[in-house]
């Protein structure tokens, strides 16, 4: 431990290594540049137990990028190669996770208290992309608390964001890092055919359905069961934001079909399904 891509908010973090038989010491390191033989970063003294903490001399500020490794070294002083290099972050951010989805625009934020902290900042800030529609840019200074839910007048627009916390003290400020989140698009919203509708003539059946917020393209299901369990009509758009869709074979006659969209933004994260319609098809 820790585990490879782990999060932490201790800043003296402790690492720990399975023993090895025949292993009198194990020496470990911690470094953001470089690489494990280089040695630009923490080196441990060799240690007699499989754990190491880094020393409060050595604390490690709020960043990503952090890696470490360990060797066992014998009685005799021969070593073995570096192990394998693990990645870790060190941040007071707790939720949201990173790179988290939500279909929440009024998101909720904490972190882990800092010692001695007076206040903390929070910034939440589109990140800038070819595809990201998200314009809308989010920040607050708060006390000393540990959490935070932006205010429905704030809300926030569907999109990727990115968003860190600065936290104030006597001794001065410091940043976590960056931390991606990712605005779902909401449910479309179906305009036709109206729900129930009998088409008494055969195909073809033009649907459509208004516009949702962050949407690149949509999926569309068509299924003669309320469930969707098998959809006869399961499409994505990759062509653009289209808000209809021509069915002109796939479908039998007698039958009653269920139909509902969803919108899926520029990443391909897909957002909530829409409330089902239903039409039936019959003979003239």
């Amino acid at each position: 431990l820790p585990a490879n891509g782990a999060y932490t908010y201790d800043t003296t973090p402790a690492l720990s290594v399975n023993a090895l038989a025949q292993t009198k010491w194990y020496r470990f390191t911690v470094y953001q540049e470089g690489n494990c033989e280089t040695n630009d970063g923490f080196v441990s003294p060799d240690v007699t137990t499989t754990s190491w903490s880094v020393p409060a001399a050595q604390v490690l500020p709020y960043d990503d990028g952090y890696h470490w490794c360990a060797k066992a070294i014998d009685a005799a002083g021969n070593e073995s190669p570096w192990s394998e290099t693990r990645a870790f972050t060190v941040t007071f951010q707790n939720l949201p996770k990173f790179a988290a989805t939500t279909a929440d625009t009024t998101p909720a934020f904490s972190w882990y208290a800092v010692s001695s902290a007076k206040g903390y900042l929070l910034e939440v800030v589109p990140v800038v992309e070819i595809g990201n529609t998200a314009t809308h840019e989010y920040t607050v200074y708060l006390g000393v608390v540990t959490s935070h839910t932006i205010p429905n007048i704030k809300a926030l627009d569907p999109g990727k964001y990115q968003w860190r916390l600065r936290v104030y003290s006597a001794a001065g400020s410091s940043e976590s890092p960056w931390r991606e989140l990712v605005i779902l698009p909401p449910a479309p919203v179906l305009a036709s055919p109206a729900n129930g509708l009998v088409q008494s003539i055969s195909l073809p059946v033009d649907l459509s359905w208004n516009a949702a917020a962050g949407a690149a393209r949509y999926e569309v299901q068509v299924d003669n069961s309320s469930y969707f369990t098998s959809p006869e009509i399961k499409e994505k758009f990759t062509d653009g934001p289209e808000t209809t869709m021509q069915i002109e074979v796939g479908l039998t006659i007698p039958t009653r079909y269920y139909w509902r969209i969803r919108a899926i933004n520029y990443l391909g994260n897909p957002g909530a399904w829409s409330a089902a319609r239903y039409f039936t098809l019959k003979a003239p």
